[in-house]
């Protein structure tokens, strides 16, 4: 599977296990607020969010990640040439 699918996957498991869990918290609670801030739309709409940014940033995490690895190592991933140590003899 490729990273994108992976991704969609977590956050479609995550979303139904947040709308079966507030079912099951609703159900448990005698009283029912009608105003109690968060709804299960609430919470979908922004893992729907969470999902289009994550799709969004993740291409510029890699990058990153390599600069920042290049920098504290001191270490390139480019190969230099290598130079010939010739000796003179006399």
């Amino acid at each position: 599977m490729d990273r994108h699918s992976v991704t969609k996957l977590f956050l479609s498991l995550s979303t139904l296990l947040l709308m079966v869990g507030s079912g099951f918290a609703s159900a448990e609670s005698p009283q029912t607020e009608r105003n109690k801030g968060l709804t299960v739309e609430d919470l979908a709409r922004g893992v729907r969010s969470a999902a289009q940014n994550i799709e969004k940033e993740i291409p510029k995490i890699g990058p990153a990640i390599g600069k920042t690895f290049t920098s504290i190592t001191g270490n390139s991933s480019e190969k230099k040439p290598t130079q010939r140590h010739t000796s003179a003899k006399k």
